[in-house]
């Protein structure tokens, strides 16, 4: 049997063409061939797998990272909300205040103005 270059092919078709090599002609150096094949696509599906579990890896820290800075932001949120809120209260305190003494005066403005009519009436 002529021997066959299958070198150029890859993966599952190259695989196949040697097994049935094998068969129909066993010897060392296909089998050589094979294992070597085989340890060399165990190889690369371990680097594919190391490589996608790195990215993995850094994907869950990104997605840690991004919930650690929600979470800050919402803690933010709720303080600045807090502060608003007092500040808030403290401005109806003071419009209060401040209406407070607009009546006070007009009281005063009022008690001119009858005492000015008082007195210009006697």
């Amino acid at each position: 049997m002529a021997n066959i270059d299958y070198t150029t092919e890859s993966g599952e078709a190259n695989l196949d063409r040697r097994l049935q090599a094998l068969k129909v002609n066993p010897s060392p150096a296909g089998y050589e061939a094979l294992v070597r094949q085989l340890h060399l696509q165990r190889v690369e599906r371990e680097a594919e797998l190391a490589t996608a579990a790195a990215g993995s890896s850094r994907a869950r820290a990104d997605i840690t990272r991004v919930t650690e800075t929600c979470q800050e932001v919402m803690a933010n949120k709720r303080e600045i909300s807090s502060i608003l809120t007092e500040a808030q209260n403290t401005v109806k305190e003071r419009d209060d205040e401040l209406e407070a003494m607009h009546e006070y005066v007009a009281g005063f403005w009022e008690q001119k103005e009858t005492l000015k009519r008082e007195l210009s009436a006697s």
